[in-house]
């Protein structure tokens, strides 16, 4: 069995993954996955949290661009390099839509079991990466009205 580590924030989108996780968990252990969820507090929460994954072969997180956007961050400042799984719970989901990994979270456990892999560049902006979008000002609130 393979060992998951599931970072999720309870807050993302309309705020249900929370009550979904059991599904979650279900759907990753048929698949051959021994889960170890994370719940985010904060941001800074999720720059910890990474750092408890040295023991797993697969980081997967759900939530939000934001959420994908800071997991992959930490993953970076901490030299970690494994498959990341993404199951969409945001509000815009916009980066998940790119890659095709559509909005029912079963969908997403399936992608992630059967192995889906796709590679992506990053952007680079100072000190920060990002996935898909680089904004500021008016535009970054422009998905959620």
């Amino acid at each position: 069995m393979q060992r998951a580590f599931l970072i999720y924030n309870p807050y993302s989108g309309n705020r249900s993954f929370r009550l979904k996780i059991d599904q979650v968990v279900h759907k990753l252990q048929l698949g051959g996955y021994i889960v170890t969820p994370y719940r985010t507090l904060s941001i800074e929460n999720i720059y910890e949290g990474i750092k408890f994954t040295n023991e797993h072969d697969i980081i997967i997180v759900s939530g939000g661009d934001g959420t994908i956007n800071h997991v992959i961050n930490a993953m970076i400042q901490h030299n970690i390099n494994k498959p990341l799984g993404i199951i969409p719970s945001g509000t815009a989901n916009d980066f998940a839509s790119h890659l095709g990994i559509g909005r029912k979270i079963t969908d997403a456990c399936e992608a992630i079991v059967r192995g889906n892999l796709t590679k992506f560049d990053l952007g680079k902006i100072n000190d920060r990466y990002f996935i898909n979008v680089a904004a500021a000002g008016l535009l970054t609130d422009v998905s959620q009205k």
